[in-house]
């Protein structure tokens, strides 16, 4: 079993490079990481955090940490910047992202929020410290395994008293001046892009109980679809 998990912690980061996004189960407490529509939804400054780790007995297990701060700047306008690292395997990649958003009210306790992002992240695939046993192995020759790439995205958000609705698509413009997601044997990106959608509904029990359920969807073209 130890073998199996091992050897799947090396693979994933080949699969995992096309991605960007990493799943994080306490999403709705980050939903800047995902929309930068949400920038600004509340009456004040918020500033969340997630530490997120998995097998943590094995060497490369994956591991991801999140801060998002976010808060209304004027009128209608708000804004919010978010860092994350993510780990796995011999892969690291850290990220800043500046959101911004704007508001249009459409009744007395719901809006829709329309947002833009800016982001930039560091790569590194660490494939200089991994065990090779071609070195004429084509994949490893013909990728750069670290650099940088900026990233461009927009979103939107709607909410209410009770209920809130979000889709975004954080990637939607990917610059990768150093090619690390790029297959030279076929001469094209291996970047797709990511859509979210997001949703969650308040349902008040009693006056001090309520229940909160919430759902995100994911597609990525060349992936089954995630929830």
């Amino acid at each position: 079993m130890k073998k199996i998990i091992l050897i799947l912690l090396c693979a994933l980061p080949l699969f995992a490079a096309a991605q960007i996004y990493p799943n994080i189960g306490q999403f709705h407490n980050v939903l800047l990481y995902y929309n930068p529509a949400y920038a600004g939804s509340g009456t004040q400054i918020r500033a969340t955090g997630i530490y997120r780790t998995q097998w943590t007995k094995y060497p490369g297990a994956p591991n991801t940490q999140v801060i998002t701060v976010e808060a209304p700047l004027g009128k209608n306008v708000g804004g919010g910047v978010v860092l994350s690292r993510h780990a796995i395997g011999n892969t690291l990649q850290i990220n800043f992202s500046a959101n911004a958003s704007y508001r249009i009210k459409t009744g007395r306790e719901s809006f829709v929020q329309f947002g833009l992002k800016a982001g930039i992240s560091q790569l590194n695939f660490g494939t200089g410290s991994s065990t090779v046993w071609d070195e004429n192995d084509p994949y490893i020759s013909a990728n750069a395994n670290k650099g940088i790439i900026g990233t461009f995205g927009a979103g939107v958000f709607y909410k209410n008293k009770s209920f809130y609705a979000g889709v975004s698509i954080p990637d939607l413009l990917l610059i990768d001046p150093n090619k690390l997601y790029y297959d030279e044997t076929a001469n094209k990106s291996l970047v797709k892009k990511n859509f979210f959608f997001i949703t969650g509904i308040k349902l008040n029990i009693t006056d001090f109980i309520a229940l909160q359920p919430n759902v995100l969807i994911r597609y990525y073209p060349t992936r089954p679809l995630n929830y």
